[in-house]
């Protein structure tokens, strides 16, 4: 006989949670929704039907419809006649929503199918496995990204480098979950794997190219011999930063309200580097920037 109880995840929850409160999920899920909550708070089938004022086979219907399908379950079953289609930069745009909010690792195809109001054979058909939806936004991700550390070659004083590194921080954000989940997706993901040992050098190549660019403008002086280790240690807070202010308050490091404190810490932890090697005028700039944005309401 079927528990009168469900368990549910917490990213199953925030989403059910999210449906009662929205003015555009239709009446019927949100319904859907209030039973499932209901069911997962303890409450028995009589008393969610009393509290929700529906009818004792309708509890029973959907509880046990989330329990054996998930989010997905709660659906209508399919109707006769063409079935509702989806864009692919619609998939990948709620799929990045859904991997920035509750990680890689918590987000199954069924959740991605179900926040689209598509069957997860619709998903399949554009996408057949989740490493797919993964490659192509890393793919994007590659793409921007490399366009983005040309501008290295132009870098001549801090306040270029201040707003480059606080592009490179930008676009690492909106793609944060490789950051978050870094290693397991490596470990996980050969393509993935190789590709970021690419992004590694060439995130290199381009601090490397601001230090030359900053030093033929005399706006830092650093020996050659300090330069490679210098340019190393960036691209490492660079690239770890997020995953740094991840354990540090992991509830809301990378909730949108946190972007723009995140975004100021890391530009100014990785410039911070070049403190020592900064000409007097540059290194009491950086400060003043430093102060001006950390003042700025994030």
């Amino acid at each position: 006989m079927p528990s009168s109880t469900v368990e549910i995840t917490d990213a199953d929850r925030l989403i059910l949670e999210s449906w009662t409160r929205s003015s555009t999920v239709s009446a019927g899920h949100v319904e859907r929704a209030r039973i499932v909550l209901a069911s997962a708070a303890g409450a028995g089938t009589t008393a969610v039907a009393g509290q929700l004022g529906v009818s004792r086979p309708t509890v029973i219907k959907w509880r046990d419809r989330f329990a054996e399908s998930g989010i997905a379950g709660l659906d209508d079953e399919p109707r006769s006649g063409r079935p509702k289609t989806v864009d692919d930069a619609a998939i990948l745009a709620a799929t990045l929503e859904l991997f920035n909010r509750f990680g890689e690792p918590n987000v199954s195809t069924t959740l991605i199918s179900a926040e689209l109001r598509i069957s997860p054979g619709n998903l399949y058909y554009h996408y057949p496995a989740k490493d797919e939806l993964i490659n192509a936004l890393f793919d994007r991700y590659e793409h921007a990204l490399n366009e983005l550390l040309g501008a290295g070659d132009s870098v001549r004083n801090v306040e270029d480098a201040w707003f480059f590194m606080h592009s490179l921080f930008e676009l690492i954000w909106q793609y944060r979950f490789l950051y978050r989940d870094l290693n397991d997706l490596l470990s996980k993901n050969r393509r993935l794997e190789t590709h970021f040992q690419a992004i590694l050098k060439n995130k290199t190549r381009a601090v490397r190219a601001m230090l030359d660019g900053m030093g033929r403008a005399d706006a830092l002086h650093i020996d050659s011999r300090e330069l490679e280790a210098t340019a190393t240690s960036m691209v490492v807070v660079l690239t770890y930063w997020l995953s740094f202010e991840y354990v540090r308050d992991p509830r809301r490091a990378l909730e949108p309200e946190s972007a723009q404190a995140a975004l100021l810490r890391g530009a100014h932890h990785v410039l911070n580097l070049l403190m020592p090697y900064l000409e007097s005028g540059q290194r009491a700039h950086l400060l003043e920037l430093v102060g001006a944005y950390a003042a700025v309401p994030g």
